[in-house]
């Protein structure tokens, strides 16, 4: 379901950045933005009193908001699949998806989603987080008074923001995100990921 407001919501090693925007047609406009510091050897309790602190100060509302993921334990891949339905890719990747990454299906977050199709192929975009690590996070908004909305992988919500300002997506481009301990680079090609690596 789309929302007209939307709040998202980066907590880091060393700071909180929160921004509210409003939905306008096809774009958005920014209502609010705002960042909050503290030292990379916090405590949880420190982190979260900083979290309430800027939400409060900034008078946000809205207790959903969208948050992302990144690091070692998410993984993406793009695999090629024999041509088959988006029904039977579900059933299929299930079984597949061992192959691609380093955990059991049964310990991951799974999605994936078809990019490219030819005539008996396709390429498919797969995508996958560790379960602790997502609801570890989740569960640590929550401790903030806050509820994720949308729980999204770093470097698609990355490309999202770029697509939507972006005049030209047919071109190839890199897309480079520096954080203070690892950066994430991602390779685009006419507005799709092909891809992506941490460095440390």
């Amino acid at each position: 379901m789309a929302r007209e407001v939307i709040v998202g919501l980066d907590v880091g090693n060393r700071s909180v950045k929160v921004i509210q925007l409003a939905k306008q047609k096809n774009s958005y406009s920014l209502l609010n933005a705002a960042m909050g510091e503290f030292d990379h050897k916090a405590d949880e309790k420190s982190r979260i009193a900083v979290i309430k602190k800027v939400i409060k100060q900034n008078r946000i509302k809205m207790k959903e908001v969208n948050i992302s993921i990144e690091g070692p334990s998410v993984i993406i891949r793009n695999i090629e699949f024999p041509k088959m339905s988006r029904d039977e890719l579900k059933r299929a990747i299930k079984f597949e998806a061992e192959k691609y990454i380093p955990y059991k299906v049964s310990e991951v977050v799974l999605d994936c989603e078809i990019l490219k199709e030819s005539e008996n192929n396709m390429t498919v975009l797969l995508a996958a987080a560790k379960k602790d690590f997502v609801y570890t996070k989740i569960n640590f908004i929550r401790k903030a008074g806050l509820e994720p909305w949308i729980v999204d992988i770093g470097s698609f919500a990355l490309i999202n923001a770029f697509n939507l300002n972006a005049p030209r997506k047919e071109k190839t481009i890199a897309l480079i995100n520096v954080w203070d301990r690892i950066t994430n680079v991602n390779i685009v090609n006419d507005g799709v990921l092909v891809f992506t690596i941490n460095i440390a």
